[in-house]
């Protein structure tokens, strides 16, 4: 289901629901088993010279990302240049494993997180890719 999240739209799973009270946007799925929390920071371009944010520049805040939480060495790095520019990669650290995806249009970025036990990750994984995949920032906020 396509829905407002913040500043931001994207498709949220079947069975996923905004639990954010405090804090960063928060979505979690909503069934006895579930495990994690998928988190979204965003920052859009409000004004000033455009920041002309490239793939080159999320994969440097994906690694300082992991670098400063002390989340280990990544694994399963991937960008893409398509609609979206992506940076992503996995990383365990003290029992947890962390999905880390940074997603520009080229002005404005997000930093998303999904975070569960080590060796639950494959019950949701999948539900999120899907939706960090879906998301698009403001109208008229792209260039």
């Amino acid at each position: 289901m396509r829905s407002h999240l913040g500043s931001i739209t994207l498709d949220v799973a079947t069975g996923w629901a905004d639990v954010t009270e405090d804090g960063p946007l928060t979505l979690v799925r909503q069934a006895e088993d579930a495990t994690g929390a998928l988190q979204f920071s965003v920052a859009l371009f409000e004004s000033g010279r455009e920041p002309g944010v490239t793939v080159e520049h999320l994969e440097e805040m994906l690694r300082e990302c992991g670098v400063t939480h002390r989340l280990g060495e990544m694994f399963n790095g991937r960008k893409s240049c398509g609609r979206l520019l992506t940076a992503a990669g996995s990383f365990r650290s003290e029992g947890s494993f962390w999905r880390v995806w940074y997603i520009s249009d080229g002005r404005n970025v997000a930093m998303v997180t999904y975070n569960t036990s080590l060796g639950s990750e494959g019950r949701e994984l999948a539900d999120c890719e899907s939706m960090v995949a879906s998301i698009e920032f403001p109208p008229g906020s792209a260039t």
